[in-house]
């Protein structure tokens, strides 16, 4: 028998049963301490109903939880590869850089160069309007086409004011091409003027 039936019966018997004033008071608050209790027992239930809701989000949100934990674990693997690749890159550039920095060296040693790369130099430019140029050292070249020809060395000089502008010069007439100073070139200009 629920809350309410027995409520309903206990007011059923109160009209049938003649009872004492005081029976009848008591018999009342015993009818309202168990309407209170009805309530009671709803309200708990809806907060056991609330309660569920709320764990199942409980739940619900660890789950995401631990899928961003997942998440940001892999992205930090990747980070630390990446970084791992960057520290090889950093070390090859370098090994790359030694081995550059010894060809260089031996290339010097074996091959007397004119003149170091970034080294300025004026020289007379431009067969049909010449002028002097102030130009620098961009590069050297050897090339060696068989065994019996001997090899062509030369320097790449390019115009500082338009580097797309440039000459191959080669070692045997490096001297008389390139100057130290205007004044030295502008006299080989005056020199080959009629």
């Amino acid at each position: 028998m629920t809350n309410e039936e027995a409520i309903k019966s206990m007011r059923n018997l109160d009209d049938i049963i003649s009872i004492t004033e005081s029976e009848h008071e008591s018999v009342k608050n015993a009818i309202s301490a168990l309407e209170h209790n009805s309530l009671l027992i709803e309200h708990i239930s809806n907060l056991q109903n609330e309660n569920t809701d709320f764990f199942n989000k409980l739940v619900e949100t660890e789950n995401e939880n631990t899928k961003l934990k997942a998440e940001i674990e892999q992205l930090k693997n990747q980070f630390d590869l990446y970084y791992k690749l960057y520290l090889v890159s950093i070390d090859a550039r370098g090994i790359l850089t030694e081995c550059v920095e010894q060809l260089k060296s031996e290339l010097e040693q074996s091959v007397k160069l004119p003149c170091k790369v970034g080294d300025e130099f004026y020289c007379v430019a431009y067969e049909e309007n010449p002028r002097v140029v102030k130009v620098f050292c961009d590069g050297y070249g050897i090339i060696k086409n068989n065994l019996t020809e001997p090899e062509q060395k030369f320097v790449w000089m390019a115009n500082i004011e338009k580097p797309s502008d440039y000459w191959k010069i080669d070692f045997s007439i490096f001297n008389e091409k390139m100057f130290k100073t205007r004044e030295e070139a502008e006299q080989s200009l005056k020199a080959t003027q009629p």
